[in-house]
């Protein structure tokens, strides 16, 4: 819905939604801090009285801090082998940094500590109960929880170093428990690992004699049987292992002479078959055969001579033929002799090399049998290397042990221990004052936040304009805002005549100027009105009329709101009724109106109530002022009722030409406020705009960055209040 403007000529502002911009104006920020200063100090000086309570009440508390590193650990075992590596040393993982942690942290250690340093004797605590301690269970002390408290034990990061943190009131007593408690844990653990190397020799101890028994039964169980099943050896091997060896020994080289002898014997016989003999002489290498050989070769070669020199028949041809022919002869009978002795030669090897195979296939049907018994033998000789390697090695580990009693160490260190504090950690007054700043700044913030939220009233421009969408006319300063701590003793408007350069008057000269903007002439009708009453409508409605009549206007002020008639009481005298007879008949327009004491103010109003139940104001009534008063002055100001009040304000602002709005700065409720607009623009008012009235100047910004009172300090020299 629009409003309307006072003529046709101005065009008419709509009640549209405004337009935001992304970011709100830092100068709008600041106004609503300065409008809501004490919202904001008040949380912002709790806090610092909250601070200052807890510096003086809370005791301070020193830290001491000692460290422990987690060694690799080392991983022993028994082996038979004494060629097996040792597993190299692993670094503790996360859940043994975890597991130690919660030793450290854990009732039994705080009890050693407690009982350690006798914590019952110191202040912190003492305990008016008397403790009843269990010396046997260090997690039973009735001081390990409480010490706890006073603890902070924790890993760094991801190494291997554990800090214990003990906080005391007493310096010295902080160091002494954190380094305490360091030792602790270093003696606890090597109390944990003496005990276990006392448990492990009670074991090996029992067990070794157990395992020397055994050991010696699984060696006599391997001997019987040996001699049962005639397993028993030599260098190595069995019996009939070592005569089969032997046989294929034999055997082979029985074979191979076979082999030669008959090889020769068939060579001879080849030889002998063939008539020649040469190369079996020299096969056989016979000294007799070359013998024979050579005087054949001797008779030859003389039998050839002679019979080429002396023929066939010659004697000694003859003679030599014979000779020749008894060596061929004996040549022959000495083949015959070498290849029967080969022959029985060849014999002998045979036999002997048949000999030989039958003797090793007795032997190895031994050695066969011996086999099934060696199956037997091998599992019996494992179980017996298996039992004295396990008793070696628990005789080895139990030896061991025995050396090392008492050479146990643990595997922690002591990083570092704690000297003596010298400055508190607790309160950390920096830290302190930061948290009670920032929490003195956000409360004081949200408290800002809340109450602007929270304010249902009609404070700015921008409210004015955005949120009722409605004109802006203008704001009316508290008289008292406006003096600069002076003192005042007379009202607004009589204040106003005495000070007509003030800010003050200022105000209202503006206002006179946005209702007078527009052009034409006669007289304008102008209706100030408000949603709810004590707004200062009346104050408003006399300020304004006395200011149109310093500028030579002829101004009356009609005080329509007969039921309250606030500005009848202040401007005419006592038993004033002219406003009632002029409507009830009993007197003229002229003979009604009243002038002003101080100014040229004419008034028309009553002091005096209405009759009860006798409407005054009705339609004809107003037509009919109106319409008299018109040729009369220049500027008619009718101060009505408050709209939601009474419905005769809505008649009185349809017939006026413009129509002002008295909104109480701060006071007014929004919704009010814009339900009386809703009002009046049904009744076809025509609204001029909103004024704000009674606002606190000194306050930064009291009606929005956007408004003249922003910077109305820039103007100090211009007035004169």
């Amino acid at each position: 819905m629009n409003t309307q403007s006072i003529d046709a000529n101005e065009p008419s502002p709509e009640r549209a939604s405004d337009s935001r911009s992304l970011f709100p104006d830092p100068r709008t920020i600041l106004a609503v801090f300065r409008r809501r200063i004490w919202w904001f100090l008040i949380p912002v000086l709790l806090a610092a009285a909250a601070l200052t309570v807890y510096l003086l009440l809370v005791h301070p508390r020193y830290a001491a801090e000692a460290s422990v590193v987690i060694e690799p650990r080392k991983t022993e075992f028994i082996t038979s082998n004494p060629n097996t590596a040792p597993i190299a040393d692993s670094p503790p993982g996360n859940d043994e940094m975890d597991t130690e942690v919660q030793i450290l942290t854990s009732t039994a250690m705080a009890g050693r500590v407690a009982e350690a340093l006798h914590l019952e004797q110191y202040a912190e605590y003492r305990s008016a109960v008397p403790l009843v301690y269990n010396h046997k269970v260090p997690s039973q002390n009735p001081l390990a929880r409480k010490l706890l408290q006073h603890m902070l034990i924790q890993r760094v990061g991801l190494t291997f170093v554990i800090t214990v943190s003990a906080k005391s009131k007493d310096p010295a007593l902080a160091a002494r428990i954190a380094n305490e408690y360091v030792q602790q844990y270093i003696a606890a653990g090597l109390d944990r690992k003496n005990s276990a190397a006392e448990t492990t020799g009670d074991f090996l101890q029992s067990r070794l004699d157990e395992l020397r028994n055994g050991a010696v039964a699984a060696d006599a169980a391997v001997q019987r049987y040996k001699v049962q099943h005639g397993l028993m050896s030599a260098e190595g091997a069995t019996m009939a292992e070592q005569e089969v060896s032997s046989l294929n020994e034999e055997i082979a080289k029985a074979r191979a002479d076979y082999a030669e002898k008959l090889g020769r014997l068939n060579s001879a016989r080849s030889l002998a078959g063939q008539g020649g003999g040469q190369d079996l002489q020299t096969a056989l290498q016979s000294p007799t055969i070359a013998d024979l050989r050579s005087k054949e070769a001797e008779a030859s070669r003389r039998l050839a001579d002679l019979t080429a020199h002396y023929g066939n028949l010659y004697p000694e041809v003859v003679r030599t033929q014979k000779e020749l022919s008894d060596i061929r002869t004996q040549i022959s009978r000495e083949l015959q002799r070498i290849v029967a002795s080969l022959s029985g030669e060849a014999q002998i090897a045979g036999s002997r090399l048949s000999s030989l195979t039958q003797s090793q296939a007795q032997a190895h049907g031994q050695l066969a049998s011996n086999g099934v018994s060696q199956i037997e033998l091998l599992e019996l000789q494992r179980k017996a290397e298996g039992a004295s390697a396990i008793y070696a090695a628990y005789l080895n580990r139990s030896k061991e042990m025995i050396s090392r009693k008492g050479l146990n160490t643990t595997d922690a260190r002591i990083g570092t221990l704690s000297g003596v504090p010298t400055t508190p950690v607790s309160p950390n007054i920096p830290l302190a004052v930061l948290v009670a700043i920032l929490a003195g700044i956000g409360f004081g913030c949200a408290g800002v936040f809340v109450a602007e939220y929270l304010d249902s009233g009609v404070s700015t421009k921008s409210d004015v304009e955005r949120r009722l969408r409605v004109r802006y006319a203008g704001a009316v300063p508290e008289l008292k805002s406006t003096l600069d701590g002076m003192r005042n003793v007379q009202s607004p408007q009589d204040y106003l005549i005495d000070h007509p350069n003030s800010a003050f008057a200022e105000a209202f000269r503006s206002l006179r100027a946005i209702l007078m903007l527009r052009g034409g002439s006669g007289a304008r009708v102008i209706a100030i009105t408000s949603a709810m009453p004590r707004e200062g409508k009346s104050t408003t409605s006399i300020c304004l009329a006395r200011t149109f009549v310093s500028s030579n206007m002829r101004t009356v002020l009609v005080d329509c709101d007969v039921r309250r008639r606030s500005s009848s009481d202040a401007l005419l005298a006592e038993g004033s009724q002219g406003l009632l007879q002029y409507f009830r008949g009993e007197t003229s327009m002229q003979d009604s109106l009243v002038k002003d004491k101080d100014t040229d103010l004419v008034i028309l109003g009553t002091t005096l109530a209405p009759d009860v139940g006798h409407d005054v104001m009705t339609q004809a009534n107003i037509d009919r002022m109106l319409q008299d008063l018109r040729p009369l002055f220049d500027v008619i100001l009718l101060d009505t009722a408050p709209v939601l009040a009474l419905a005769e304000t809505r008649d009185l602002a349809a017939a006026a030409d413009s129509v002002l709005i008295v909104t109480r700065w701060r006071k007014s409720s929004r919704k009010a406020v814009d339900a009386a607009i809703e009002l009046l623009l049904h009744a076809g008012a025509r609204l001029r705009g909103l004024a704000l009235s009674r606002v606190d100047v000194k306050k930064f910004a009291s009606t929005g960055p956007e408004d003249t009172f922003s910077y109305h300090k820039k103007f100090a020299g211009y007035y004169v209040n």
